[in-house]
């Protein structure tokens, strides 16, 4: 019983965790590819995996899909790119100093 309880608690704090990270990717990527539609990323737990993140995006005329299957390479390494920003700016950002190199 107690046990439940936690890992209800774990999840629910993942999952408010993710959804912070996907609404700043989803507007980091809307700034980059302004009025394509591909911005409403979703990551998502799977309770039934372990260490499982599900990362899905409307795509037209597919539904919640994975963006690996729809998106092209540049899309997903803005993506890719739009996550670990997301992921960063969550540290104190004002004393991290970021620097991107190829």
């Amino acid at each position: 019983m107690t046990l439940a309880e936690i890992q209800d608690e774990r999840r629910q704090f993942v999952d408010e965790i993710l959804v912070k990270i996907s609404s700043r990717v989803g507007d980091l990527y809307e700034e980059i590819h302004p009025g394509e539609g591909l911005s409403k990323i979703s990551l998502l737990l799977d309770p039934d995996k372990r260490a499982s993140l599900d990362i899905l995006s409307p795509f037209p005329q597919a539904g919640d899909v994975p963006p690996g299957a729809y998106f092209s390479d540049s899309h997903l390494d803005t993506l890719g790119l739009c996550m670990w920003l997301a992921i960063a700016e969550m540290q104190d950002s004002q004393d991290v100093i970021l620097v991107l190199d190829d």
